[in-house]
């Protein structure tokens, strides 16, 4: 008999019409490839907590969203066990001249 975990871990409705609403989806195995240039561009260490992987291996218990906007990358989990959404950290760099959008890997303040 296969165990069904989504029945235990499903993110309630209305909560997730919002976050569709504001234009996160659904984390996917597949959307590595748009994270990849996020964690390349990091300006400082991050935590394995915000790791693709991490995220993915979760995601049954904890449902991930994603979306991207100011050039970073946001995700919002979803904590059934407390009932409430929680922001991960960003994910890339806090400099606006060092987006991966951008094109640009030169420091703040430097010349182009």
């Amino acid at each position: 008999m296969k165990s069904d975990t989504k029945k235990y871990y499903k993110i309630p409705q209305k909560m997730l019409e919002i976050f569709l609403a504001r234009g996160y989806q659904e984390l996917r195995v597949e959307d590595q490839s748009l994270f990849d240039p996020y964690y390349d561009s990091m300006n400082e260490h991050w935590s394995a907590n915000t790791s693709f992987l991490n995220l993915i291996g979760w995601r049954d218990s904890y449902p991930t969203y994603f979306k991207i906007a100011e050039g970073l990358l946001i995700n919002i989990t979803y904590l059934n066990t407390e009932g409430y959404p929680v922001a991960v950290p960003f994910v890339g760099n806090y400099c606006r001249c060092r987006r991966p959008e951008r094109g640009s890997r030169r420091r703040c303040g430097s010349a182009a």
